[in-house]
């Protein structure tokens, strides 16, 4: 059971106690259709679903649970023909009056309850870090926008916004925020349907800034531009060459232009996506296998796909976490630690020698631009686009796992792969 989300089975439930308050748990099951468990103060428990009826959200009951009667597959199927009733407006007057209801900060609520928090039960739910980044963004820079009617939020209001937060906070900070306005619109778009099961939002107010090209960074800078193959080897140099810059005054603990170095050379030779590595603790580095896992379930919940995965390593990116550990005191947690070798290296301080070496090789690179780069490489080289796949840890087509029942043979034809993208740095 991850907090209150979970498949939902009878013995689960039987073993659910009172806390002398209201509970509500969330069935994580592929057929839940927005099933809820709601237990009373007193212990009761009600199998329900939840969602807004003329713009106020009610919880409406499908039966009370019964160790002996209650059959989870009826009550599964009960609860989505109940959603689908409540999601549904009737009339043009009822879809005009439930579209003046839907605001910014309750489209913002459904679309967070909907997605959950990432498990090994909700593998599509968002991360921890990625909630606070979202309500962060609505509630610091948008917050005079969450009363309003989303179809009130007009194109005008969201480049008069992008505008102003670029002016006073920054053009990645402006194009992230409407980047999460973005993830909003298009989820209430496919949310909140007719009868007929038409959208009752049908555009995306914050696509004016492509139709318009005012987002600050073009969109392949911003999912992580790739560096040209002309210039690849110059800028690995400079990554390598980063280690022996020499600070101006003495500080304590590891300087973070050498754990910037091992950590920016090492996700071009993984393709691990920036948090994956820069997070990445001892425990998780098998020295004699030469691999990286992501096995037990906090290591899980931090990687995007949220599966087991494990990663074998070229020669040389097994060489970079060998000589990084040894820089490191043994009881250091993390292989690409801070300053004071208590949490991982800050995307901020990344950012910063990022932008160093940009001004040494005017190559222009995002933290994503390793990986991007990683792949673009294998591919040049003709490997196996499910290798490359697997190797980026993306999930496969056809399959729910992209590591799961691996064998050696598998493993081995990764290693390989890995080893031909190396061996071109």
């Amino acid at each position: 059971m991850t907090q209150n989300r979970f498949v939902f089975t009878k013995d689960k439930i039987e073993e659910i106690q009172s806390t002398g308050k209201i509970q509500r748990f969330y069935d994580e099951h592929k057929n839940a259709a927005g099933l809820m468990l709601q237990v009373t103060p007193k212990g009761d428990k009600s199998f329900c679903v939840r969602r807004r009826i003329n713009g106020k959200p009610k919880t409406l009951m499908i039966e009370r649970f019964n160790f002996a009667a209650s059959k989870l597959e009826r009550i599964r199927k009960r609860a989505a023909e109940m959603l689908s009733d409540l999601s549904h407006a009737s009339s043009s007057e009822e879809i005009e009056k439930e579209r003046k209801k839907i605001t910014l900060e309750i489209a913002f609520n459904d679309y967070m309850d909907d997605r959950g928090v990432k498990s090994i039960n909700n593998t599509k739910g968002l991360s921890e870090r990625t909630i606070s980044d979202y309500t962060g963004d609505i509630n610091s820079y948008a917050s005079h926008l969450k009363t309003r009617a989303l179809h009130n939020i007009n194109q005008r209001d969201i480049s008069s916004l992008h505008t102003t937060i670029t002016k006073k906070n920054g053009a990645r900070t402006a194009d992230r925020v409407c980047a999460t306005l973005r993830i909003i619109f298009n989820y209430a778009k496919k949310r909140y349907t007719t009868s007929s099961g038409s959208p009752l939002f049908t555009s995306n107010p914050v696509d004016t800034l492509s139709a318009t090209k005012s987002w600050n960074q073009p969109r392949a800078m911003r999912s992580g531009l790739v560096i040209q193959k002309e210039n690849i080897h110059q800028w690995y140099s400079a990554l390598k060459h980063l280690k022996d810059y020499k600070r101006s005054r003495n500080r304590q603990g590891i300087h973070q232009n050498v754990v910037c170095s091992y950590l920016f050379r090492f996700m071009l030779l993984t393709g691990l996506r920036p948090t994956e590595a820069s997070e990445l603790e001892k425990s998780q580095y098998n020295q004699k296998r030469k691999t990286i896992s992501f096995l037990d379930l906090d290591a899980i919940t931090r990687i995007k796909n949220a599966k087991n995965f494990e990663l074998p390593l070229s020669d040389q990116a097994a060489q970079l976490l060998d000589d990084m550990i040894k820089m490191l005191p043994p009881d250091c947690k993390y292989i690409f630690p801070s300053e004071s070798y208590d949490e991982p290296c800050s995307e901020s301080i990344q950012r910063n020698w990022l932008d160093y070496v940009k001004k040494q090789t005017q190559i222009k690179a995002t933290r994503k631009a390793a990986r991007a780069t990683f792949i673009s490489i294998g591919r040049s080289l003709g490997i196996d686009p499910l290798v490359i796949k697997r190797l980026a840890n993306h999930t496969a087509a056809g399959s729910s796992d992209v590591t799961d029942g691996y064998t050696t043979s598998e493993q081995e034809v990764m290693r390989e792969a890995a080893q031909k993208i190396a061996e071109l740095l």
